[in-house]
């Protein structure tokens, strides 16, 4: 909202990485009676008239008819309006909104090892981001392949004594094939497991773990790691649910 409109201008704002709509606003929609506010209206009329006119009579007896009064009378009026209509789109407001109505409530807990399941927590801290998608494609050039079965395939340095070597090497005259399979099956089974893009937040103490729908990324990953490698400079901050903890954890 600009200064002229009554309030003061912001002297920061927010750069979001992540931004899931749907999440904001399923939640937003619970904190609101009337729904979630998908479109703000904002109304200007002014309207200006102008009139001028003239008027005539005439009036006189005559005989026998008696008297009379003859009148006309014009008005011409002139009139205009102007109106000016603004159409805001609440999309990224509504996350602003979103951390003011959950602190204003107190539903965010800041200590994340003190924070129940299913609880909203804040945590801030350094990030790092990998992105596994950028693997998947990988897995099926020929040359990965290779070295990969040729990595599986080479025979474990010769320990033991002179007994204990030819032993090992009558039964395990057919390990190479054995591992040229399993290397086989892994490169088959590797490009169907999910590859999504996932965060590690470090805080004070303590450290977490989130996966990222692309869909809901403001910008690209690999634009990124490009730039800055695993580690995004900065401290970030990251609300989100937490769903899981260490099974150390209770």
């Amino acid at each position: 909202m600009s200064a002229e409109q009554g309030e003061a201008a912001p002297d920061s704002v927010f750069d979001f990485l992540y931004h899931d709509s749907r999440r904001v606003g399923s939640f937003l929609s619970q904190l609101d009676q009337n729904g979630l506010l998908k479109e703000i209206k904002q109304s200007e009329h002014a309207v200006k008239g102008t009139s001028r006119g003239f008027s005539f009579q005439v009036g006189g007896n005559l005989p026998l008819a008696g008297g009379g009064n003859l009148g006309l009378e014009m008005t011409p009026k002139e009139g205009g309006g102007q109106a000016l209509e603004r159409v805001y789109d609440p999309f990224w407001a509504n996350a602003r909104e979103l951390l003011d109505a959950l602190d204003g409530n107190g539903l965010i807990s800041r200590d994340i090892t003190s924070t129940h399941l299913g609880g909203i927590v804040l945590m801030s801290g350094s990030l790092n981001l990998i992105d596994l998608g950028m693997l998947k494609a990988m897995w099926e050039l020929p040359t990965v392949k290779r070295k990969m079965l040729e990595g599986a395939s080479e025979d474990e340095p010769e320990q033991g004594n002179r007994q204990e070597r030819r032993l090992r090497g009558r039964q395990g005259r057919n390990a190479p094939k054995a591992i040229n399979e399993d290397a086989q099956l892994m490169l088959e089974i590797l490009p169907i497991l999910p590859h999504s893009i996932n965060i590690i937040m470090g805080g004070s103490g303590s450290s977490s773990w989130a996966s990222l729908d692309a869909n809901h990324m403001v910008g690209s990953s690999s634009d990124l790691l490009l730039k800055h490698g695993n580690a995004i400079p900065g401290k970030w901050h990251m609300l989100g649910i937490l769903d899981a903890k260490p099974d150390s954890v209770s």
